[in-house]
């Protein structure tokens, strides 16, 4: 019988027969019957009053149907009315209500499908918060308590994603085991809980890289499989994820019988998943990664192919917006298979399409997003290498930070000064969040490889493309600090954070460490899962990388930490002048020059008769002799009987070599500074000998240039007669130990170690 439409009955009546339509629907799985569902809600809704206690129950029983109809047509309107019902459901119910918390997780899941359509992490913060109030609003005995548990491991996985917050992955982890404990075996959701619980902790593998969580991982994602129906609409998730699964394992093992598997479940996968479904596209991405990692191994151009032509049809299917962060890591992905693939072909036509594909990936993300620096980088690379093929400047403009070396010695042999500077200065800014000493030694021995001569290059640079002489000085300055940092770690920053802040020191060399130990001046170039199940090394680069900057602005507010890991301003070096001129001498493979720090200014001077082979030739004696201190090289040269006396000890042809490596040292390089700064004035040397320190580095770190020039009987043509020499690795170490206060204390005895001189008689006063 048909109720008329203000029949006070007529909504509990639709909504009965709404529910049996929506049981069917379960049972058949057919849009029809779902869609006569919807319709039968929609008017049920309509024919209960606003104030009705039923009413909540059947908005929300609405809001589900739409939600479900949406996952089968994908359109959005069904999306947005859905979204629409759960919150005026919500909105009715008290946080007493015993149906609250089932809302509020239903009104969840539909944000939940809006946050995969569009990205937003407005919608992802959204979804945690729903399932944060519906786990506090049910008991423990709650019937869906495992759910809202599942749901809430899976956003704070995906929040994982977003941040990179190690706790947030290991919330995951924790939600979804107790989700897989409480949820009933056979229950339709089963399959779908223990594949959210297997990628939290692949991910956490990814971090660790325990075996025993990627086994873990692996059990899960199986057993999954396993407990889907064969017309679960889910089940090419969990065939993919096992496929994912099985890759991980055969990057860490190498068997081919797990590549093998990883390819049959990523097949299988797409097979089992419906053209419109969204995560179609995703399936096809990974399993062109399956073949691109397979390609890695064994080099054969099929599997590039199949790789390449996969990722092409992840890109056609896919069916989400242009601009989201998927559809940049689909664009991604096809560059840099194209950019393998023009390694081995040569072919330009396979590097344009690289370029332009990797270049609307840089596009369609945010200058946020944690993969966006990847992007650069390779896309990077693809200009380094099109202007290898077509030697166009512009292309060197856009190089990526790896090249930037490569790139600025191109700059300089076409004299390209500011360019060369711009690149030069952006790696040097980057030094110090790559230079680690916790590294292992070959590590540290290729950062310090990597650092050597960047600075000395810097500064010949920077003064030809006409910035100061404070900014070369500086520069210089810079690397030198943290290679010296890096190998005695004494007088530095991070030394001096560790005495005063040391668990702030602890923060920053624990981020600092991280972001070494990731490579950051290696890059990347390789192929990347999608998102939800692959935790980028990227992102987490990047995060750790963003914590790194963050710390250290905190860190240059503290009292005297406000040039933490900068260089000393130009007021800073000069008062180190004050009590003793200083001297820095740079050497490159383009010229030889040295700063002269005296009288409240900062000057440069050329030394246009050092070259740098010149340095390697005098420096050859030192590999076969000790240094001896300046007293005993003026003894032994200025008297032939100690050079008689003294040939058990040295080689006639180093000794030779000796006097004339510092003569030459003398005149090359002494001689023109001393003279440059009025210290050679006087013909007798004087009582008291002003103090000059020399800062050296590299091969030049090896002269001994107190003990330069000749010693013989008068002469004064030697760095002894005019100035007493003192050295130290860098102005910033001067600058600190000068700042250091001095404990004021009675101090009536020192201790003086030395090494006993030949042909001299014991000091008095000493005990040998």
């Amino acid at each position: 019988m048909t109720l008329p439409p203000k029949h006070r009955d007529r909504g509990r009546r639709l909504a009965n027969v709404a529910t049996k339509q929506t049981k069917l629907y379960k049972e058949t799985k057919t849009l029809g019957d779902l869609e006569q569902a919807v319709d039968l809600l929609r008017a049920a809704v309509e024919a209960t009053p606003l104030d009705h206690v039923r009413r909540p129950k059947r908005l929300n029983s609405l809001g589900v149907s739409l939600g479900r109809l949406y996952r089968h047509n994908k359109s959005e309107s069904h999306l947005a009315e859905a979204i629409d019902r759960g919150r005026e459901a919500t909105a009715i119910v008290s946080g007493s209500h015993a149906d609250r918390a089932t809302y509020l997780s239903d009104l969840g899941i539909a944000i939940w499908d809006r946050y995969h359509l569009t990205d937003s992490v407005e919608d992802l913060y959204e979804f945690l918060r729903l399932n944060r109030q519906a786990l506090g609003n049910c008991t423990l005995d709650h019937p869906r308590r495992f759910k809202f548990l599942n749901d809430m491991g899976a956003g704070l996985g995906e929040q994982y994603m977003k941040t990179g917050s190690l706790q947030d992955l290991q919330d995951a982890v924790a939600f979804g085991q107790a989700s897989v404990d409480e949820t009933p075996d056979g229950h339709a959701n089963q399959a779908r809980h223990l594949a959210n619980l297997s990628v939290a902790i692949g991910d956490r593998y990814l971090v660790n890289g325990s075996m025993d969580d990627l086994e873990s991982a692996m059990f899960y994602a199986k057993t999954a499989v396993d407990k889907a129906t064969a017309n679960d609409r889910e089940r090419g998730r969990y065939l993919n994820n096992l496929a994912i699964r099985y890759l991980e394992r055969y990057i860490r093992t190498k068997s081919t019988i797990d590549w093998q598997a990883a390819l049959d479940s990523g097949k299988a996968a797409v097979a089992a998943t419906h053209s419109t479904d969204l995560e179609r596209a995703v399936y096809l991405d990974n399993l062109a990664k399956c073949y691109h990692d397979r390609y890695k191994e064994l080099g054969t151009s099929d599997l590039l192919e199949e790789a390449i032509d996969h990722t092409r049809a992840a890109m056609r299917e896919s069916r989400v917006s242009q601009d989201h962060t998927n559809q940049a890591r689909r664009s991604f992905n096809l560059g840099t298979t194209l950019g393998v693939r023009y390694k081995d072909s040569g072919q330009i036509d396979d590097l344009q399409e690289s370029i332009g594909r990797i270049e609307k990936a840089v596009n369609r993300c945010p200058k946020n997003f944690p993969e966006r620096a990847r992007y650069l980088h390779d896309l990077g690379v693809d200009f380094y290498d099109r202007f290898q093929k077509q030697q166009d400047l512009h292309d060197v403009r856009l190089a990526s930070p790896q090249g930037r070396d490569k790139a600025a010695n191109i700059a300089i042999e076409q004299q390209e000064w500011q360019l060369a500077a711009a690149y030069l200065s952006e790696c040097i800014d980057l030094v110090p969040k790559i230079s680690s000493r916790s590294n292992s030694h070959d590590d540290l021995h290729r950062v310090l490889q990597q650092l050597s001569g960047l600075g000395s290059i810097a500064a010949w640079v920077y003064l030809r493309a006409g910035r100061s002489i404070i900014e070369s000085l500086q520069a210089l300055e810079q690397c030198r600090g943290i290679i010296s940092s890096l190998i005695m770690d004494s007088r530095s920053d991070t030394s001096l954070l560790r005495e005063a802040h040391p668990e702030i020191a602890a923060r920053y060399c624990g981020l600092r460490d991280a972001v070494a130990r990731r490579g950051l001046l290696n890059g990347g170039g390789t192929v990347s899962f999608e998102k939800n199940h692959y935790v980028s090394e990227s992102l987490k680069l990047a995060h750790d990388l963003k914590s790194l900057e963050d710390l250290e602005v905190e860190i240059r507010k503290l009292p005297s930490f406000d040039r933490f890991q900068l260089p000393l301003t130009e007021n800073e070096m000069l008062d180190l002048s004050k009590q003793g001129p200083l001297v820095s001498v740079n050497m490159t493979d383009y010229g030889c020059q040295a700063f002269l720090l005296a009288n409240d200014c900062i000057r440069r001077v050329e030394l246009l008769k050092v070259t740098s082979s010149d340095v390697i030739k005098h420096i050859s004696w030192r590999v076969l002799k000790d240094e001896l201190s300046s007293r005993d090289l003026k003894h032994i040269l200025s008297s032939s009987q100690a050079s008689q006396e003294s040939k058990a000890h040295q080689d006639t042809s180093t000794q030779n070599a000796m006097i004339e490596s510092m003569q030459w040292l003398w005149k090359a390089l002494v001689q023109p500074i001393l003279a440059e700064m009025g210290l050679l004035s006087q013909t007798v040397p004087p009582s008291s000998l002003p103090c000059l320190w020399w800062i050296n580095s590299g091969e030049m770190a090896l002269l001994p240039f107190h003990a330069a020039g000749s010693h013989g009987p008068e002469s004064t043509e030697n760095t002894l007669s005019h100035v007493s020499s003192s050295y130290i690795p860098t102005m910033k170490m001067l600058h600190h130990s000068r700042k250091r206060e001095r404990a004021h204390r009675v101090i009536d005895k020192i201790l003086v170690v030395t090494m006993l001189s030949p042909l001299l008689a014991q000091a008095p006063n000493t005990n040998l």
